[in-house]
């Protein structure tokens, strides 16, 4: 397998900054270094990156200039196309006010994948987006969200997440965008949305149970199990307007299924709103009596 030679890469890099003038060339053995690359960028990145930073911002202008106009087209070797991509990628992430609709539209190609996987580019232009002032979509949201519940997932992912609160739930299913449609602009429900979603384990703790209950008593228990708890659809035994799961998909097949967190908060709600007749419904009204 062919590997990304980083240190030629920083030998260019450092020409490229002792001699402004020799860009164009830099560019053009850079390109040629990259092509044959093989597999992730996750072990060259930073190290380029690194690299990258030591050259004046004058100089990684005139570098991004030339390395886009050697960026092979569409019909090119996809390897090769996804390498020269990617070094671009990491000399405008030192440059977050260039090309924002080039990095938009590729950031909206990843809103209809299930998750990421080793694709470091991606994860580059989101954060690159987020540190220009944007925002991204829902979609593409969803698709890192879903990418974070991967233990295998780097810390950039995870980073991207925290930072990235809104949707509060994830676009793709029918029941989620619903959910979020019908409670738009109501902050009663937009509250309780947003602790459901802070469950991180099947059992809640005391104090979230206790959060949970103070959401739901405003609304009305009633109008929150009728809204909200499995079994409680308009037929008495059908899934609720809300439940996890239910109703079609809203996307492309490989973009959705509910997550295990989600969930988590939907069955710890669930528990504050007798009759639902469960264990940990039970629970919470001695817990209440007391």
């Amino acid at each position: 397998m062919t590997v990304l030679d980083v240190r030629r890469v920083g030998e260019l890099l450092r020409w490229a900054a002792a001699e402004p003038g020799e860009v164009e060339r830099v560019a053009g053995e850079l390109m040629e270094l990259v092509a044959g690359h093989e597999g992730s960028w996750t072990a060259q990145w930073e190290v380029v990156l690194a690299g990258v930073r030591e050259v004046p911002q004058g100089v990684r202008d005139a570098l991004a200039d030339a390395l886009e106009a050697r960026v092979p087209g569409e019909g090119a070797d996809a390897v090769a196309r996804g390498n020269a991509l990617s070094l671009v990628a990491v000399v405008e992430q030192t440059l977050p006010g260039r090309n924002a609709a080039r990095r938009r539209a590729e950031l909206e190609d990843v809103a209809r994948w299930h998750t990421l996987w080793d694709d470091r580019r991606f994860v580059d232009l989101a954060e690159t987006e987020i540190a220009a002032g944007g925002t991204l979509s829902p979609g593409v949201v969803a698709v890192f969200r879903r990418s974070a519940m991967d233990g295998y997932c780097g810390d950039q992912v995870l980073e991207i997440v925290r930072k990235s609160t809104e949707p509060v739930l994830d676009v793709g299913e029918e029941w989620a965008e619903r959910a979020m449609r019908e409670t738009e602009g109501v902050p009663a429900w937009e509250a309780l949305l947003r602790h459901a979603v802070t469950a991180t384990a099947s059992k809640p703790t005391r104090r979230w149970e206790q959060q949970a209950l103070a959401l739901v008593e405003p609304l009305g228990e009633d109008e929150v199990r009728a809204r909200w708890c499995p079994g409680s659809g308009s037929s008495g035994g059908g899934p609720s307007r809300w439940s996890p799961g239910s109703g079609r998909t809203t996307s492309t097949p490989s973009t959705t299924r509910t997550t295990p967190r989600r969930c988590a908060g939907w069955c710890g709600c669930s528990g504050c709103c007798p009759p639902v007749r469960t264990r940990h419904a039970r629970s919470v009204r001695w817990s209440r009596a007391r």
